[in-house]
Parts: structure tokens; C-alpha cells; sequence
């Protein structure tokens, strides 16, 4: 699926934490192997709806572990803010640490900048934006932040993979109303909760186990400030370098993108 919370290993947070894992994993188990016809439609409800919007904005919150040693768990934080208009480009700007990193794509020319550096790379890129994402991966080795959210194929993608599924109530996150979601894979589980607004019914948190992996890292996702009906002329695609930043080269993107829409 997608990228983690909850430091506090000892106090009555972290016990409510268990039993809610305990208890999803539990619920999956129940389904005997089956998806959940009920969680099945609300996810994929939400994947369709996500697809069908022709411009929108949100916020997140990413933190994710990384297992040290095959046995010692680190945990890292990234955020951000992303703007997307379908078959216009996209805008994301984001932190990790003390570094910055935003991305630009205006259709025609993918920009990568570091303003805190104060450096930018730019390439010739006219592909789809899914063929832009594997072509990113395969000749820098970044992953575009958030990437499958924005997908117009996240409908089909969401639940290929499931091979049991559970629908574990309503719940409030943030004070949004949620309903919430439980999946397994063979090297997976994660969790979301997809906001009940019949009208935006928008993902709100996700939460993964990558349980093929020693340790059982997780990733933890959260979405705010959603606008559905971002104003598409609001939107700057096109990177513009301060006066004095360096400007590097990115590899040939457009090279390999006949390669990347194939694959």
C-alpha cells in the first residue's frame, strides 16, 4: 500500500494501541481468509472517489520504522503538503528531518528542489503521472511521496493483493467520523480509515505492518485538510529557482518513459 506514531511504549495510549491491533488482527482472522464484502465496497468507494476528483489538495504526516540490526526499531518522520490536478501536473512540498524536499510536474518538465539547500534539478518528462512515478524509482531510486493516493489507478490496486479483510466499526479520528478498515496480505497488514461523509468520503489514516520483514516495522499515515475542489488556476506547477540556486542534473527522464508506461 503507501508510509508511523505512537512513541509512548508504556503509558495507557500504548495499551489501548495493542488491544486495537490485537483485536484488527483478530477480525481479519474471523473473515477466514475472505474479504468483507462491507470493507471491500467502503475502500473501494473511496479509491473511485479519489480517482473521479479532477484537482485536489491535502496534508499528511508520515512516520515509518526501520528495523537496526534485526532487532532494534528506529522510527523516522516525513510530511508534507500535496496539490494535484489531473493531466495538468502536481505540487508537493515536503520535510524530513531538517531537509526539504518539493517536486514539481507541470506536464512537461519534472523539477526536484531542495529550497533549504538551495539546489534544483530539472528533466524533460511527458509521460502519465504513473509512468512518471516508475521512471522516478528506476533512474534516482526516489519514491514520489504519496504517490499511489494520487494514482488514477488506486481503485484497481487497493485490493489486488487482500486476501482477507474486516469491517471494524465507526470511530472518530480527529473528530472526523471513520469508518474502519482491516486488510491482510501475504507480507502485509494495514489498516485505514476512510471518513463516513457519503458525499467526500476521503481517507483519513493508514497503518501498516510489513510483516515479512524481521521486527514487524510499521508505517503510520495521516491525511488532513482535505480540499476536494481544489481551484486548478491556484496552482503553480511550474518550479521557479531562486537567484542563487545551484541547478544540477537529473538523469534523462524522458529516455526511459516509453519504457516505464509499458512496464
Amino acid at each position: 500500500m503507501i508510509g508511523a506514531s505512537g512513541l509512548n511504549l508504556i503509558g495507557s495510549g500504548a495499551l489501548a494501541s495493542l488491544v486495537l491491533l490485537g483485536a484488527a488482527a483478530q477480525a481479519v482472522a474471523a473473515q477466514k481468509e475472505t474479504v468483507d464484502p462491507q470493507a471491500a465496497a467502503i475502500a473501494i468507494k473511496s479509491a473511485e472517489y479519489l480517482a473521479s476528483r479532477p484537482a485536489f489538495s491535502f496534508g499528511w504526516f508520515v512516520s515509518y520504522d526501520e528495523v537496526v540490526e534485526e532487532k532494534e526499531k528506529i522510527t523516522y518522520l516525513r510530511s508534507g503538503t500535496t496539490r494535484m490536478v489531473r493531466n495538468r501536473g502536481f505540487v508537493m512540498q515536503t520535510e524530513r528531518g531538517d531537509t526539504f524536499r518539493d517536486y514539481y510536474w507541470d506536464g512537461s518538465t519534472i523539477t526536484v528542489a531542495s529550497p533549504n539547500e538551495n539546489w534544483h534539478a530539472s528533466a524533460d518528462y511527458t509521460g502519465n503521472f504513473e509512468a512518471l512515478v516508475e521512471t522516478i524509482r528506476k533512474t534516482t531510486g526516489t519514491v514520489v511521496p504519496m504517490w499511489s493516493i494520487l494514482s488514477k489507478d488506486l481503485p484497481r490496486d487497493l485490493l489486488k493483493n487482500a486476501d482477507a479483510g474486516a469491517y471494524l466499526g465507526k470511530t472518530l479520528v480527529a473528530g472526523q467520523e471513520a469508518h474502519h478498515l482491516a486488510f491482510s496480505e501475504k507480507e502485509e497488514d494495514w489498516q485505514i480509515w476512510v471518513s463516513t461523509s457519503e458525499t467526500s468520503p476521503v481517507p483519513l489514516m493508514l497503518i501498516g505492518t510489513e510483516k515479512a520483514k524481521t521486527g514487524w516495522p510499521q508505517y503510520r499515515v495521516y491525511m488532513t485538510d482535505w480540499n476536494v475542489d481544489l481551484d486548478q488556476d491556484s496552482v503553480q506547477f511550474k518550479y521557479v529557482p531562486g537567484e542563487n540556486s545551484l541547478e544540477i542534473t537529473l538523469p534523462l527522464l524522458s529516455d526511459i518513459s516509453e519504457d516505464a508506461q509499458k512496464n
